[in-house]
């Protein structure tokens, strides 16, 4: 779900995984990753990444993460979870 913040830019207050919407900026960027580093033999780690709380959804930013997460691994690649508050 895209919502306007207070900037009148979009962002996602809800994340689910069942759902492109949710999972394509996650896979393309994971994929460009793979293509030009870790296939040519060039470790990645992500530095850093995360997801504000936006009215208490925690269990959406937990999803996040873990889909987050998985993505990076299944390319092969780790990462850095920064949990704000």
């Amino acid at each position: 779900m895209l919502s306007a913040d207070t900037a009148g830019n979009e962002s996602t207050d809800q994340f689910d995984a069942s759902e492109k919407i949710s999972t394509n900026d996650i896979d393309q960027m994971m994929e460009k990753l793979y293509a030009k580093y870790i296939s040519n033999e060039i470790p990645v780690v992500i530095g850093e990444f995360g997801a504000r709380d936006k009215n208490g959804n925690l269990q959406s930013r937990v999803d996040y993460a873990a889909y987050y997460i998985a993505a990076a691994r299944a390319y092969g690649m780790s990462c850095n979870w920064w949990f704000l508050k």
